[in-house]
């Protein structure tokens, strides 16, 4: 029981200070991490880890944990219910120096509605995606991604605007692209 505490513990402050310790580590170094997807994913594996965790003062529930097959993590990931405003972003600025760049979804080239899992009495969910150009912005333009490049990892913020939305801004910690690494490899082999 004392390991267990102190493991959860050590992981609670470890996120909440000093997140960046596991990335890179063995999944096994985390206590209480679920697997939640593994063979429909052909590079990583996706785990999580509830509790009650924060960043930059701000709470969340539920940590992701992206691997390779190696069981090496390689990112986090977790979801706010709020919109990243002017202070938050002050904060992370004072904490990870400024960001490397700020982006907008500006021309939209297409748009397109569907209905996911639906049956013939139940059309399921509605699904909508929009596919537009990003264009590069300050703070001010209303962001809907952030991006610093720190020296062993990234921190991407994606801000969802709009009214009654539930977790707005989604954080990736860590090696966001590893999978895209691995299917660029692939191709050029």
């Amino acid at each position: 029981m004392k390991t267990i505490l102190l493991g959860l513990l050590t992981l609670s402050f470890m996120i909440q200070s000093d997140f960046e310790y596991l990335l890179y580590k063995h999944i096994n170094e985390v206590v209480d991490a679920e697997l939640l997807y593994d063979e429909s994913l052909p590079y990583s594996k996706v785990y999580t880890v509830k509790g009650e965790f924060r960043f930059m003062g701000e709470s969340y529930q539920t940590l992701y944990l992206s691997t390779d097959k190696n069981d090496t993590i390689q990112n986090f990931s977790f979801a706010m219910n709020r919109i990243v405003d002017r202070s938050f972003y002050d904060e992370m600025v004072k904490e990870y120096g400024s960001p490397v760049v700020m982006y907008k979804s500006g021309e939209i080239i297409s748009e397109d509605t569907g209905h996911i899992g639906g049956t013939e009495t139940n059309p399921g969910i509605l699904s909508k995606s929009t596919l537009a150009i990003r264009k590069e912005c300050s703070f001010e333009e209303k962001p809907t991604s952030i991006i610093w490049d720190k020296k062993d990892y990234k921190i991407k913020v994606f801000i969802k605007y709009g009214t009654n939305l539930s977790n707005p801004t989604i954080i990736y910690i860590g090696n966001a692209d590893f999978v895209l690494d691995k299917l660029r490899n692939e191709i050029q082999e």
